[in-house]
């Protein structure tokens, strides 16, 4: 069993190993594939993936492959982008980016700064009450966008009376309730 993916014009694809680099002008995406039940390999522009066992979840896996190839293709065609918005009705709070932190300070009047790391190929950028996060890699800017929500993640308070914090409303493309 084998599914095949077709490569759009301008793509290259280069397989090594258990690691696919595709490439599309100045943008490049590696990912590496745990390689004990499939096979990756790239001819006549397509990418291949065989199946060595057929068993359940193995062919469960080669969804899940095939769909983070999508993904790279996706993103080397036009970014992803996560909007959250900043809510603050207790105090205001003061977000900015600085260099590769995005730092949130008077959260719920607290003085000590919130810092989060930005991933090296992720930009953020915060307009007025919006933050946006922008990646060709959808994991990276999710992982970014997931970071700043859960810093700012109140325990042990009514949420009803304390709504402050910073929410995802849309992810890549789509809006969330």
């Amino acid at each position: 069993m084998s599914t095949e993916l077709e490569l759009p014009e301008g793509y290259e694809a280069k397989v090594e190993a258990s690691q696919i680099s595709i490439k599309k002008e100045n943008s490049e995406l590696v990912r590496r594939f745990p390689a004990q039940k499939m096979a990756i390999r790239v001819e006549n522009k397509k990418i291949i993936i065989d199946l060595k066992f057929k068993d359940a979840k193995t062919r469960a896996l080669l969804g899940t492959f095939k769909a983070h190839i999508k993904n790279m293709l996706a993103g080397l065609k036009e970014e992803f982008v996560y909007k959250l918005k900043i809510c603050s009705v207790h105090f205001p709070m003061n977000v900015q980016v600085k260099g590769n932190e995005l730092s949130i300070n008077n959260f719920i009047g607290g003085k000590k700064a919130r810092n989060i790391k930005i991933p090296p190929s992720v930009d953020i950028s915060v307009k007025g009450n919006d933050i946006l996060v922008k990646s060709r890699d959808i994991e990276l800017a999710g992982m970014a966008a997931a970071r700043i929500e859960q810093i700012t993640r109140l325990s042990k308070k009514d949420r009803r009376v304390f709504q402050d914090g910073i929410f995802m409303v849309e992810k890549a493309g789509k809006v969330i309730r």
